[in-house]
């Protein structure tokens, strides 16, 4: 067994270090292309969602209001096409995505395995093989994720942020600044809970490595448990780290849950903002119904109407998780 006590090893992880991003960033250099490529590909589908709302508004001004069934048909049938060109827009994306994620899931476990047979004596005996694998496996994979897949996503959230303020401060800016008002409020509450749940993820994190280097020497020094008679205090100290697991995933649980409702929360009261202002400017006869109509269909991309996919603020996915990896390996 390893001369250092499970626990002993967590202790010198930091927290997140902006550096360590840029050197995860490092391993997309090799498929610049392939990483362009989806990008445009990401535009394309954030040009036809700023898009559709525009749509919406030109059917109900020029043919809703003038009963032109024609013009209807015509405008609903490229809505359809949009959709269509959408989802296969989307399924390229997918597609080139993975491929280019494995390959460089594929680079990063070999220069670890190939760092890992370069290491000392000393290493080996001052760490579980258990807290190693978990590093080379889950750590690895948590990475890949957020190097292939949220980096994107990001960029090109951000992009479609950007585009519905400038869309929305175009077409109506006194609705428009109201239905940002509380955007501040928003970023603010994310930047105080954020690095709570990565030091949650983080202690998670440490807590199933400890479980599989336990694990690991159990298995491997069962001859001597079994000779010694040690298998009640073994089991004792397995049920203290999966106790101790449970309760570190619970408490970061409840912080996410308590992150999500809030975030509905404030959507909800920017939607009821945007509605009670946007009547009052529609009687008052210095708005129209498209422009409402356009105004609220943008409000939830900008307030979360697609929380739990990531569809806020441009912000990725599960950060917390994705942010603990690296302090780990």
């Amino acid at each position: 067994m390893s001369v250092y006590d499970i626990e002993e090893l967590e202790q010198h992880y930091e927290r997140f270090d902006r550096k360590k991003l840029v050197r995860m960033l490092s391993y997309l250099k090799p498929h610049r292309a392939r990483l362009m490529l989806d990008l445009g590909l990401m535009l394309g589908v954030t040009a036809i969602n700023l898009f559709e709302p525009v749509l919406i508004m030109f059917i109900i001004d020029n043919a809703i209001k003038n009963a032109n069934l024609p013009l209807i048909y015509q405008l609903v049938g490229l809505l359809l096409f949009l959709r269509v060109l959408m989802w296969q827009v989307n399924r390229w994306h997918i597609q080139l995505l993975n491929k280019t994620g494995q390959q460089v899931l594929y680079e990063m476990r070999k220069q670890l395995f190939d760092h890992i047979q370069s290491l000392s004596f000393d290493f080996y005996d001052g760490r579980p093989v258990g807290k190693i694998m978990a590093r080379v496996t889950n750590d690895v994979n948590a990475i890949g994720e957020f190097v292939n897949g949220s980096v994107i996503q990001l960029f090109t959230q951000a992009l479609s942020l950007l585009g519905i303020i400038v869309i929305m401060l175009t077409m109506h800016w006194k609705l428009s600044l109201l239905c940002f008002c509380l955007l501040p409020l928003l970023a603010t509450f994310f930047m105080f809970i954020e690095q709570r749940m990565e030091q949650g993820w983080l202690r998670v994190r440490h807590q199933d490595s400890a479980i599989n280097a336990h694990l690991n020497e159990t298995i491997t020094g069962m001859r001597v448990i079994q000779l010694f008679s040690r298998q009640q205090l073994n089991a004792q100290k397995f049920l203290r780290l999966v106790n101790k697991r449970i309760e570190e995933y619970l408490r970061v649980c409840k912080i996410e849950f308590f992150f999500w409702p809030v975030l509905e929360l404030l959507g909800a009261i920017g939607t009821g903002l945007v509605l009670w202002y946007g009547t009052r400017e529609y009687m008052a006869g210095k708005a129209t119904t498209s422009s409402n109509t356009a105004v609220k269909s943008w409000h939830p991309r900008v307030y979360g109407g697609e929380t739990h996919r990531g569809g806020h603020l441009g912000l990725p996915p599960v950060p917390g998780q994705v942010l603990a990896a690296p302090q780990c390996l």
